[in-house]
């Protein structure tokens, strides 16, 4: 835990007091190695745990947020299709959701997520493809964050969303405006 409040404080330092922190554990914790750690995160006073455990654990999540209701819980972006949306939900597995565009079922699933979100006052942040997610992010009503991760940047031609200020401007063009730089593609070709 020393290390990790380490890593906080250097985080802390950097970005400033009115920058919100996020902690993403990817699963890697039990139950009790959560509560263990849950002060530390209460007493620092992040934005959100996401995904301490293994995402479709909703009786772990739900052991977590009863045992510590002041700890924001992020969950979803491992769950598929909106008929797992649908049982978090209604499990109180965790504060947030956030689905996966690929793991959801597309724009198709994303909206019904989107809905489901929404008529239960469920905030939603989106789960990594900002080409996609910036655009299906802003249709859905229980909008919360956008996951900023520029993983196609590199292989794409000029062109991507620009993150300035906190706001996304999505590209302008067809569909979701994506445009492969086929030689930055045969870079990393095996």
């Amino acid at each position: 835990m020393e290390a990790e409040r380490e890593v906080y404080d250097a985080v802390r330092d950097a970005v400033g007091s009115a920058v919100q922190i996020f902690v993403d554990p990817n699963q890697a914790f039990t139950v009790e190695e959560t509560l263990r750690r849950a002060p530390h995160y209460l007493d620092w006073g992040i934005e959100w745990l996401e995904e301490p455990i293994r995402g479709n654990d909703l009786k772990g999540f739900r052991a977590i947020r009863a045992a510590c209701p002041g700890l924001p819980l992020q969950r979803g972006e491992n769950d598929f299709g909106p008929k797992e949306i649908e049982v978090a939900i209604a499990s109180g597995a965790s504060h947030y959701l956030m689905p996966d565009m690929m793991k959801i079922g597309g724009v198709t699933g994303w909206l019904k997520a989107a809905d489901l979100c929404a008529a239960a006052s469920m905030p939603m942040s989106s789960h990594l493809y900002i080409e996609y997610s910036s655009h299906m992010l802003s249709l859905a009503m229980a909008r919360h964050w956008l996951e900023w991760l520029d993983i196609a940047g590199p292989v794409l031609n000029a062109g991507r969303p620009v993150l300035e200020a906190g706001m996304v401007t999505p590209l302008d063009a067809p569909g979701a405006g994506l445009e492969w730089d086929e030689a930055a593609v045969a870079t990393y070709a095996t």
